[in-house]
């Protein structure tokens, strides 16, 4: 049974490589809708991506080239639903999707949480992973008492999925949770029990303080890692993580960031280690983060956010460090199309404008009757019409120089592009 279990989980790490577990990770404390009990710090910039498209470019000569599009579906009760990651192939000249995390939630009348599907799929290697929450139990406290579940993969090479299930226990202490309780049942139909992980929580007064997580080696539970938390108030003020070297038999650090936060709680600096790697951010009078510098070994940019009147996110622009300055010249730009209320397709977001930048007029290339709008970045509307099938020629001689953004709606879907006037 042990060297089953073992084949299970090398076929896991086999199948999701290092990026799709670096994306699980990255997300999963935002994710898993099991209530915490501490609550981290919310970053400025992960927020603006939460519940948006997003496409990234880099200005390559005289042009912007597509390089990414991560899209982010959240549901009425803030929880994540879904994040898809897609990348430009400029050999096929459209999007191809690499990466799906799905999250889907059923809340029972006292929006308690009562089951959860999670999946996700990397289309580059063609594996897949699902975790499905059968039952989710209660205690008299109305607090998670047991989650039963199915974990899966799924190994395009061997064309079979490798399931096991299980039951997580949540013990609590003083009405606080102190540890979380992994077992599993069954693999693949064969009835087992073993305990293949806990997580312990510590705790100074109200507030966590400690956070270790213990996984199963060979027949016993060793650590893997913590988080050790500060706090200033009733803010957390810092974060360090360490991995356990079953080797040494020591702890290792990976990290460590420090937060400081403005009078209205808005983060305003991350340092990590010790400023090697610092982000300061700048807010506006309506708390939006406008701008942020990262400063590192590697690295030295400023990024400039613009809103619409709505207060959401129109366009970030990065501008490097040369010659003890930042350029006036942006390499680096993310669009959010969140504020044009977009169904969004990303096989049609592509260029089909000519010329791109122009001075008065531009052509527009469709294989359909559709309409289209054109904004400012402000989100007004600056002109709007009918274009049809093949060549159509829309003048802006009347509006200032500047960037825009061409929203195409046709029976094919909707496509979103932006315009530079000179």
């Amino acid at each position: 049974m042990k060297i089953f279990f073992s084949i299970f989980f090398l076929i896991i790490i086999n199948i999701f490589g290092k990026t799709s577990s670096q994306i699980f990770n990255s997300i999963d404390d935002f994710t898993d809708p099991i209530p915490k009990p501490y609550t981290l710090p919310k970053k400025p910039m992960d927020n603006l991506f939460r519940g948006s498209n997003v496409i990234y470019q880099e200005l390559y000569g005289d042009n912007w080239k597509n390089i990414s599009i991560t899209s982010s579906i959240i549901n009425d009760h803030g929880n994540f639903l879904e994040d898809v990651y897609y990348f430009w192939s400029n050999t096929s000249n459209s999007w191809i999707l690499a990466d799906e995390i799905k999250y889907f939630f059923l809340y029972d009348l006292n929006s308690n949480i009562i089951t959860y599907n999670k999946l996700i799929n990397n289309y580059i290697s063609e594996s897949s992973k699902k975790i499905l929450a059968t039952n989710v139990l209660y205690n008299s406290l109305n607090t998670i008492n047991q989650i039963y579940y199915t974990d899966s993969v799924y190994s395009p090479s061997m064309n079979t999925w490798f399931s096991k299930t299980g039951v997580e226990e949540f013990i609590y202490y003083d009405s606080k949770l102190s540890e979380r309780i992994t077992t599993i049942t069954s693999m693949d139909g064969f009835p087992i029990t073993l305990t293949s992980g806990k997580i312990l929580y510590t705790y100074e007064g109200n507030n966590v303080v400690e956070v270790l997580t213990q996984k199963l080696l060979d027949t016993a539970l060793v650590n893997i890692m913590r988080f050790t938390y500060t706090y200033s108030g009733n803010k957390m003020s810092s974060i360090q993580k360490d991995n356990f070297n079953v080797n040494f038999n020591n702890w290792e650090e990976e990290y460590k960031v420090e937060y400081t936060y403005n009078e209205f709680d808005n983060i305003i600096e991350e340092n990590y280690n010790n400023s090697s790697y610092v982000i300061f951010y700048t807010y506006d009078e309506n708390n939006n983060m406008i701008e942020s510098i990262e400063i590192g070994d590697e690295i030295n940019r400023k990024i400039v956010i613009s809103y619409d009147l709505n207060n959401l996110p129109i366009i970030a622009n990065a501008y490097n460090w040369e010659n003890n300055n930042y350029s006036s010249t942006s390499k680096e730009r993310w669009i959010w199309n969140a504020f044009l209320n977009l169904n969004f397709n990303p096989v049609l977001f592509k260029n089909q404008t000519q010329p791109n930048p122009f001075e008065k007029e531009f052509t527009v290339n469709w294989n359909s009757d559709a309409t289209y709008m054109i904004y400012s970045l402000n989100g007004n509307i600056v002109k709007e019409g009918i274009i049809s099938i093949g060549s159509n020629t829309i003048s802006l001689s009347t509006v200032q120089s500047g960037s825009y953004f061409l929203k195409i709606v046709s029976k094919d879907g909707v496509s979103t592009s932006i315009l530079n006037k000179q």
